[in-house]
């Protein structure tokens, strides 16, 4: 299984540290994780143990050729205090 290599062109992804996995912190590469969509024929994880997911490699090159299909979005974490609710 390449599992550590781009989804796209199949370019083996390294580490970004020697301390760590690859699928922590990769070199030259974005990490992508998804729960899967209900329209997905692919994947839904609500056929899945509950915190299951997919998560894919795409490296650096193959994101900058293909830039002008990528929809960049502006989202804010929450953080554990503003999800807890105090009485």
């Amino acid at each position: 299984m390449d599992v550590n290599k781009c989804i796209c062109c199949g370019k083996d992804i390294e580490s970004a540290l020697s301390s760590v996995d690859v699928w922590e912190s990769p070199s030259d590469a974005l990490i992508f994780s998804v729960l899967g969509t209900y329209g997905s024929s692919f994947y839904d994880s609500i056929m899945e143990p509950e915190g299951t997911r997919i998560e894919i490699l795409v490296c650096d090159e193959c994101l900058n050729k293909n830039k002008d299909k990528i929809r960049k979005m502006k989202y804010t974490r929450k953080t554990i205090a503003e999800e807890v609710e105090y009485e």
